[in-house]
């Protein structure tokens, strides 16, 4: 199977094969203490595991991307995969223009349920989540895109929200294809917890089904060098959780 991927306007012709991940140059985005040892900054337990990606910018998350989200998390029960899609997305959409009305704030139009279509898309952050991983060109920054001149950058490669993949997983391309990592103030082997976001039953103690995200953006991106480890060409993909999970 052949899927067209588009990114930083280029057209980019991938083939689907288990040799392609082997050959690729993966860089995996630290948890927090990862970072940094001592830091643990989210402010409470469970906080989504996000990192800004530079130049920071919104996208309206419009009927066709929700779609995209809705089918890549499909669980298989109609009226949970409904009514749990606003909760899920709207951790990830600014908070000026979530899906819900929520803190006084109106809602914005939400295509999977079919309600507030007279009111504009909510926004996309251009957000990614830790312990994923990345494909891209080191660079160094200029100075032009949010990130201190001079830091070293990872120009990183994403989908182009006009063209996303149908069929396309986290299991063929890790890359585009992100879990959703929530950071718990708990430890595990030395490092904090992460966990997979709840709403589609995700608990530690039981197999669960992820969230995913497709890695998005309209216009180039980059995140520094010191968020990121650079791994060995083939080498195996570090697991998104700590403790390591498994999932159907």
């Amino acid at each position: 199977m052949k899927l067209i991927l588009k990114y930083d306007d280029n057209l980019v012709e991938y083939e689907n094969k288990e040799s392609d991940k082997s050959s690729k140059q993966y860089y995996y985005i630290k948890q927090d203490d990862q970072i940094d040892p001592k830091y643990y900054g989210r402010g409470a337990s469970n906080r989504p595991m996000v990192f800004r990606m530079e130049t920071y910018k919104t996208i309206p998350f419009n009927e066709t991307m929700q779609k995209y989200c809705y089918e890549l998390n499909k669980t298989g029960d109609v009226k949970h995969d409904k009514r749990t899609f606003a909760d899920k997305w709207d951790t990830w959409v600014t908070n000026e223009r979530r899906i819900r009305d929520k803190e006084g704030r109106p809602g914005h139009a939400d295509y999977i349920n079919g309600e507030r279509l007279d009111r504009v898309d909510p926004s996309w952050a251009t957000l990614l989540c830790g312990r994923n991983v990345i494909c891209g060109e080191e660079v160094v920054s200029d100075g032009s895109f949010g990130i201190k001149k001079g830091v070293k950058c990872l120009k990183i490669k994403t989908l182009n929200p006009d063209s996303l993949p149908v069929g396309m997983t986290y299991e063929t391309n890790p890359e585009f294809i992100h879990h959703c990592t929530i950071i718990n103030e708990a430890s595990y082997n030395g490092l904090h917890k992460v966990l997979p976001f709840p709403q589609n039953g995700g608990k530690a103690e039981s197999p669960y089904k992820p969230i995913y995200y497709p890695l998005m953006s309209r216009t180039p991106v980059y995140i520094p060098m010191y968020h990121l480890e650079k791994l060995p060409i083939g080498s195996q993909i570090p697991n998104p959780y700590n403790p390591s999970w498994e999932w159907k």
